[in-house]
């Protein structure tokens, strides 16, 4: 149901419009996106629209943040503040701990691309940077845990949170829009599994 242009108030025509265009984007994907699709979702003209988003890059710049916001509170619910420090496996085994959290943050980021296609070709469409930064930050954390831990070596640790990345959202792509799209569940969760069990082998010591 359209909201009426008569019931807002200063302000509130961005944020109907914004949530407008993250629904579009959910459904449809970046091409749904549009000043015109979203007016018409808010229920108001085109030029009322366009005096809140002067441009489609504008709006669509504003649904990637908010589809990176919502990737990123996944990953804080997945990890929590300080995961990978004192994590699942007890507070005296954080190598343990570091490699159980990355497991999961994969787990997790294929998740919301199977869950939220559209959100994830969001993230996907006009350069993977902003997601990949995410990304980086987190694995790059426990990649660092590792080092302290002294399972990863100094000589090893550079690059390896790109290629970790690299791998997991290659196979979030290939669930969504690849062959393993049409694999049950758990067959999916199975190819993870083994493309993980593989890259943390490739690491010194790896528990």
């Amino acid at each position: 149901m359209p909201l009426h242009h008569t019931g807002y108030h200063h302000g509130n025509l961005r944020a109907a419009m914004t949530q407008a265009a993250l629904d579009l984007a959910r459904t449809g994907g970046p091409s749904a996106v549009t000043v015109r699709g979203v007016a018409r979702r808010a229920g108001v003209t085109p030029p009322a629209a366009y005096r809140h988003f002067a441009t489609l890059d504008e709006l669509q710049d504003v649904v990637k943040e908010r589809a990176l916001g919502a990737l990123s509170e996944r990953l804080e619910t997945c990890c929590g503040p300080g995961a990978g420090e004192a994590g699942p496996a007890g507070p005296s085994d954080p190598a343990a701990n570091a490699t159980t959290v990355i497991r999961a943050l994969a787990e997790t980021y294929t998740t919301f691309a199977r869950e939220q296609p559209g959100l994830f070709a969001v993230l996907c469409h006009g350069g993977v940077a902003p997601v990949q930064a995410l990304a980086l930050r987190w694995f790059g954390d426990r990649l660092d845990a590792l080092l302290e831990a002294g399972v990863l070596t100094a000589e090893r640790r550079p690059g390896l949170d790109l290629a970790l990345w690299s791998v997991v959202h290659g196979l979030a792509v290939l669930m969504v829009d690849g062959p393993l799209r049409a694999v049950p569940r758990s067959e999916q969760q199975t190819r993870l599994a083994q493309v993980l069990d593989v890259v943390l082998a490739g690491l010194p010591h790896s528990p």
